[in-house]
């Protein structure tokens, strides 16, 4: 009798993760709740790791609402499960290329104190966690097998699939195209880039603003860097993919200067993201207001 009891349990719970699995794409803020409400009941060690991979599948079906998942997904990235923990961290890691644009390969293994780093205060706005202050992203070598690049990126975003958000560069300068379009990463690695220019950043000259990252990395002991081209507007748009925010944007226009300069003197600036795309240009003079410069470092 017990033997006939734990079988029909087992199937009510499969059929259980198999309507929240159905639930996810129509209504996963219900399923996420379900899904809460079950790992707290779960007693089954089997059904709760079930249930946590369900979890994982309805936050990936719907990034954008990823925050009602979190409780859960956080005690599972504490448990050890990698995919969840990345899930709850809100990257935009392997998981998500694949999800709406392609596959990008296993992905280097985060620092084992990533949570921890994410959640201090920032050393840059202080009164805010890194999470919410920084994009952490993925930048690839390939992406369903070639080389990612600028030029690369720019198909890219105007076709992502699974309901991502589209847009274009409204600008792509001809002499950036030539210049540094084609460069592609040796290695895929991670990249913690703000969402913003760098209080103070704006209306200065471009030696001014890379010494000011440079303070930033002596003060903190992070290493700090102004992001190259390609790593800016990755994060920018893959962030723009998922949400449909359009971070560095139009009101107030914001461009971060970068590492590549056109013909040796001209930095590369990366933002300006207005409805109809995101500016990739150069620049021939300083004290622009509307050019600042992010704040990066790689893992």
């Amino acid at each position: 009798a017990r033997d006939g009891e734990r079988c029909v349990q087992g199937y009510i719970r499969r059929d259980t993760l198999n309507l929240l699995l159905c639930m996810a794409g129509a209504a996963p803020d219900k399923a996420a709740e379900l899904l809460e409400v079950s790992l707290a009941a779960a007693q089954d060690k089997h059904f709760r790791q079930r249930a946590l991979e369900a979890l994982g599948k309805v936050a990936q079906a719907s990034p954008d609402r990823v925050s009602a998942c979190l409780p859960s997904l956080r005690a599972a990235a504490q448990e050890g499960d990698k995919a969840v923990r990345l899930l709850a961290l809100k990257t935009f890691g392997e998981a998500e290329w694949k999800h709406y644009f392609g596959d990008v390969g296993p992905a280097p293994a985060l620092p084992s104190d990533i949570d921890t780093i994410l959640g201090s205060a920032c050393p840059i706005w202080p009164e805010r966690k890194v999470r919410d202050t920084h994009l952490l992203v993925l930048i690839p070598a390939t992406v369903d097998g070639a080389p990612f690049t600028l030029n690369l990126l720019e198909e890219l975003i105007q076709r992502p699939k699974n309901g991502g958000h589209e847009t274009r560069y409204r600008y792509y300068d001809n002499d950036v195209n030539a210049q540094f379009g084609a460069a592609s990463p040796e290695c895929s690695y991670w990249l913690l880039m703000t969402r913003d220019v760098l209080e103070g950043s704006r209306s200065k000259s471009y030696s001014a603003q890379k010494a000011l990252v440079e303070s930033h990395a002596s003060r903190t002991g992070d290493p700090y860097a102004v992001p190259r081209a390609l790593e800016a507007a990755t994060a920018i748009l893959m962030h723009h993919a998922r949400t449909g925010e359009r971070l560095f944007g139009d009101a107030p226009y914001t461009y971060t200067r970068c590492q590549e300069l056109e013909d040796g003197q001209y930095p590369v600036i990366v933002g300006g993201f207005e409805p109809s795309g995101l500016n990739v240009n150069s620049i021939n003079y300083d004290y622009d207001y509307d050019c600042g410069v992010a704040g990066c470092r790689k893992f």
